[in-house]
């Protein structure tokens, strides 16, 4: 017999970075996902869900506050790497002028041309640097995107 369940898991709403304990990244119910969450210092605001890298707490009030949304062009990016680019999940880490998304990639060592031709479009002024480097001692490589704040 076939059965079919519904599993639930919990996404940050700014990065897309998705709560996993270590070995569970999806709870038979809602509850179970939002509260394993929360007892591994994500936060809850407004409905929406946040990661330790997400938010900021005040020291002093001990009150939690969300970083801004990334901007969109950060987003599309992101979803395009996610989607386009054949590899592991896409990151996002932030300085104080860039962002910096990247992801490691299966058993190539270079983005496609019209990959490197439609990031260069799409982020026009934006794009600091398009660049592919291979791991030391496997055979994938990592691309990486710098992008103005």
């Amino acid at each position: 017999m076939i059965i079919s369940e519904i599993f639930y898991g919990v996404k940050c709403n700014r990065c897309g970075e998705q709560y996993e304990d270590g070995e569970h990244s999806f709870w038979s119910d809602e509850c179970g996902a939002v509260e394993n969450a929360m007892e591994s210092e994500w936060i809850e605001e407004k409905g929406k869900h946040y990661c330790s890298e997400c938010y900021e707490q005040d020291e002093v009030t001990e009150e939690n506050t969300a970083k801004p949304d990334f901007p969109e062009h950060v987003k599309n990016l992101k979803k395009f790497f996610e989607k386009m680019i054949v590899g592991h999940s896409s990151r996002i880490s932030e300085q104080d002028d860039y962002f910096k998304i990247s992801k490691n990639l299966y058993n190539t060592t270079e983005l496609n041309h019209y990959e490197t031709t439609y990031i260069k479009e799409m982020l026009g002024d934006n794009l600091i640097l398009i660049e592919v480097k291979k791991h030391e001692r496997y055979s994938s490589s990592e691309a990486t995107v710098l992008v103005k704040r």
